[in-house]
């Protein structure tokens, strides 16, 4: 029985002193990685969505939480990152208080349901804004705190929260999540390229896909 007993759990997965920023983090799965960031001992996480308010709340929930670290704290980070403009203010309100960030979590994201006859051309423009493009430039714009940490032994970490309607079909008939879809199979593979490029920076790159 003594394999089974864990005396000191925490060695086995600490966050201990990282930095943290969680986009799309003021609800669902967000929230719930933001939650376990900072349960795992990370300073600061900040919590970035487009609206203020939900940060400010996911924030006043977060920092509420038992047994955090002491000084550790969420962050509110308002940013809408389908834009490079929202992008860059969000970076820019995260190195007024950090020099470095540890991990990045590019987890905002949008869909759309439509039959396919009457698929807006501007509703799968805004799903391929924020869940491509806005991961490319998120990941771009905060390679250069994420490169100030970085060691091989410990590196920083970047993980795109993708779906598996991007490995295989998604929703089709009269809720048809085409942009959904193909938005997700081009993260999939731009977190492969951005793996490969940043990785000699001492960044790792990985994409998780939930599903149900």
């Amino acid at each position: 029985m003594s394999d089974a007993q864990l005396t000191d759990f925490p060695s086995l997965f600490s966050l201990k002193g990282k930095v943290a920023i969680v986009t799309g983090g003021s609800r669902g799965l967000g929230l719930s990685a933001a939650s376990a960031l900072l349960q795992a001992g990370a300073t600061k996480v900040f919590i970035s969505s487009r609206k203020a308010k939900a940060c400010d709340a996911a924030c006043k929930e977060l920092n509420a939480l038992p047994g955090l670290a002491p000084g550790a704290r969420a962050i509110s980070v308002p940013a809408d990152s389908s834009t490079l403009e929202g992008v860059k203010s969000l970076v820019e309100a995260v190195k007024k208080q950090t020099e470095h960030v540890d991990i990045l979590l590019a987890n905002a994201s949008a869909s759309w349901g439509a039959p396919f006859e009457s698929h807006p051309d501007e509703a799968f423009a805004k799903v391929m804004d924020l869940n491509v493009r806005g991961v490319f430039n998120l990941v771009r714009e905060c390679a250069p705190l994420l490169g100030k940490c970085g060691t091989i032994a410990d590196p920083s970490r970047v993980l795109i929260t993708v779906s598996v309607a991007g490995l295989g079909i998604g929703t089709l008939g009269k809720n048809g999540t085409y942009g959904y879809s193909a938005s997700k199979a081009a993260a999939i593979h731009l977190g492969r390229n951005l793996a490969i490029e940043l990785g000699p920076r001492h960044i790792t790159v990985n994409s998780i896909c939930p599903g149900f």
